[in-house]
């Protein structure tokens, strides 16, 4: 069967095959495009969204640099509340340095040094301890949370501070041992006195008289007996002697003499407090 076309058909032909192209055109070539132009304006919003961020963000660096060093100041006047981390050794030299140089007797010293840092909590009557919930509060301009800063040095600091123990015997008149007490509970940095017991202890040395008559170096006063002279078999000692020390007295027998004295004795429990600052973490 022979099928002829018409002048029509050829027409129709012709437009049904523009509208394929015109289709195809657009299927293929302009949405894409369409597409990646909303793309691109999407990621376009985003940077800029992301710009205008940064450069808030740019804005507030003097104003986070000047708070960096307002808290850096504050941190280093609390820090002065503390002492520096230390070992048993030169906790040790320095508290037997500060009996010593009171002119006390320095006996027994126990040091214990905790292994974990001290747990530490925001003051009983403050703000934070009675809510704290404040640490977690938002800010409701940008969401953040304005306490995130404390929250983390506060943990920084939670992780630094550490106590020692110190038990300490210290011999000498109670007078001086009860001033080296005041001067402890008034001592900075801040140290605790957790106790302290009173006892006596009697020590017994070799006493020579013509010590308390003339130093070495020193010129003997008048009618006093020369040093280099030579001894009596048996040595005169005054019933009272004033050069003796407070409490003390002095006993002779057979095998020579000798000068009993009985000393108070404190014995001081301690508390200290170090901060292990970032440098020594490190190390």
């Amino acid at each position: 069967m022979q099928m002829t076309m018409t002048e029509r058909d050829k027409k129709l032909i012709v437009m049904l095959s523009i509208v394929v192209i015109v289709v195809a055109i657009g299927w293929w070539g302009i949405r894409p495009a369409l597409k990646a132009v909303s793309d691109a304006k999407a990621d376009i919003e985003e940077e800029q969204e992301l710009k205008e961020t940064n450069d808030m963000k740019v804005a507030r660096i003097p104003f986070l640099q000047e708070q960096i060093e307002s808290n850096h100041a504050k941190l280093d006047e609390l820090k002065t509340g503390f002492f520096p981390m230390m070992n048993s050794d030169q906790i040790d030299k320095k508290f037997t340095g500060i009996v010593l140089e009171r002119g006390l007797f320095a006996f027994d010293l126990s040091i214990g040094i905790d292994r974990a840092p001290l747990a530490m909590s925001p003051y009983r009557y403050s703000r934070l301890a009675a809510n704290p919930d404040l640490l977690n509060e938002t800010d409701e301009e940008d969401g953040a949370a304005p306490n995130a800063d404390y929250e983390e040095e506060y943990s920084n600091v939670n992780d630094r501070v550490y106590r020692a123990h110190i038990n300490f015997r210290i011999g000498g008149s109670k007078e001086e041992l009860m001033r080296l007490i005041d001067d402890l509970a008034a001592y900075e940095p801040m140290l605790l006195i957790t106790g302290y017991r009173w006892s006596e202890s009697t020590y017994v040395e070799p006493y020579d008289p013509t010590q308390s008559m003339a130093a070495e170096g020193d010129t003997p006063e008048e009618g006093a007996p020369d040093p280099g002279a030579e001894l009596p078999a048996e040595p005169q000692i005054p019933e009272e002697d004033p050069d003796l020390p407070e409490n003390a007295h002095v006993e002779e027998d057979a095998s020579g003499t000798y000068l009993v004295v009985v000393r108070q004795v404190l014995e001081l429990d301690l508390d200290i407090f170090m901060y292990k600052d970032s440098e020594t973490a490190a190390q």
